[in-house]
């Protein structure tokens, strides 16, 4: 039973860890469809829990059309699942303070 508690305890202090210091990056190209790319990144963020949501640091855009990165924009995961109107936004908007529980 001990191993399963240490097992439980060790998950819950490393779940989000793969979002914190990482930039998730969606390329696109610029014949993409707007509605296409951010589709991608609704997508993804609709799996994720609203934990994890407000954990990532970062999410990168570019054109894959121009190699120094011209159309580029960084914004957080919350930024992002409030444009694009993720099903939950409304959970993170009202959680910011880390209050809102994964459901």
């Amino acid at each position: 039973m001990s191993l399963l508690l240490v097992s439980r305890q060790a998950h819950a202090e490393t779940a989000l860890l793969p979002y914190k210091p990482s930039t998730l990056c969606f390329p696109y190209h610029l014949s993409y469809s707007t509605g296409l790319w951010q589709g991608s990144i609704k997508l993804f963020l609709e799996e994720r829990s609203v934990e994890q949501v407000k954990a990532i640091a970062s999410i990168r855009t570019c054109s894959t059309n121009w190699g120094d990165g011209q159309y580029s924009m960084v914004k957080t995961g919350v930024y992002w699942a409030e444009q694009l109107g993720v099903s939950f936004t409304r959970k993170l908007l009202e959680g910011c303070d880390g209050s809102v529980q994964a459901t």
